[in-house]
């Protein structure tokens, strides 16, 4: 199985390591139903990455070696739980990490499946030029799961480092979670929110006012990044009330393509979340705004 959240990472809201591989709680928000799974079972697919043109497998390969770097800088922050213990390779590391973890989800697939539909629905039946009509066959093929995949294996090569650079310049807090409440993760733990409506454009860009990203490290910290203008009041770390955790974690159910992962079985939140919000417990949302 190739995994796109890393193992190592899915270790740490473990509810039990006794055995040879950590157990984990999961909430399927599809099928609404919660079960204890090995973490060597849960975010990832088969063949997920695979394409025709990478036979020996070197883009998993080179995912592994980010994984390697981000790892060591991870272990730094969940021990020391202090953003000043990280030096400058360290913070590198991690926000390229967060970069290549948020495009090499199944989730970030199915955004760019949802996208290349909408754009090939809108263009098609109009008549075009021999030039555009083979722009349009090129987006026919993106319009498929190994075009999609395609995609999204070069995107993250060519413009991984690029995000890397805006998270780098963001604003970095720490939020410490000492309440009953554990922090949970997901199939896509890398999770956008912004309460400005920046409509009719877009308003989860990493460059937009007000955006703030969410990512768990353990049940314990989380890691944000934010509008460095709006929030550089807020302090390098925080200690967090259950209200904010419930956000975080709300989060996670939103953002999430299928499973809620975490170190305790009770998801009641999680099921009252997509009773509430059905839509976001559909396999084919809407993923993709073309207003």
């Amino acid at each position: 199985m190739q995994h796109y959240v890393p193992r190592f990472y899915l270790r740490n809201f473990a509810a039990d390591t006794s055995g040879s591989t950590p157990i984990v709680h999961c909430f399927d928000k599809l099928e609404r139903n919660q079960f204890p799974t090995s973490i060597s079972n849960i975010a990832g697919e088969n063949y997920f990455y695979d394409i025709a043109e990478d036979p020996d497998q070197k883009f998993e390969s080179r995912l592994a070696a980010i994984e390697g770097d981000f790892s060591q800088a991870y272990e730094i922050l969940l021990d020391s739980e202090d953003l000043n213990a990280l030096d400058a390779n360290d913070r590198s590391a991690i926000a390229y990490s967060i970069a290549v973890q948020e495009l090499r989800t199944r989730e970030n697939h199915e955004q760019l499946r949802d996208m290349f539909s909408k754009i090939r629905s809108r263009l098609e039946g109009i008549q075009m030029s021999d030039k555009m009509e083979d722009q349009m066959e090129e987006l026919r093929d993106l319009d498929t799961d190994e075009g999609a995949t395609r995609f999204q294996r070069e995107f993250l090569q060519n413009n991984a480092w690029d995000l890397a650079e805006i998270v780098l310049d963001m604003k970095w807090v720490l939020y410490v979670n000492d309440t009953d409440m554990p922090y949970w993760t997901s199939d896509h733990p890398i999770v956008r929110h912004n309460d400005i409506d920046h409509s009719p454009y877009g308003s989860m860009g990493l460059q937009s006012k007000g955006i703030q990203i969410y990512f768990p490290l353990s049940p314990t910290v989380s890691l944000s990044f934010c509008d460095p203008t709006m929030f550089n009041f807020l302090p390098a770390k925080s200690e967090v009330e259950i209200d904010h955790v419930r956000f975080q974690n709300s989060l996670q159910v939103r953002e999430s393509t299928r499973h809620v992962i975490a170190n305790i079985d009770n998801f009641s939140m999680a099921e009252g979340f997509v009773e509430d919000y059905p839509k976001y417990a559909e396999p084919d949302r809407d993923r993709v705004s073309m207003e």
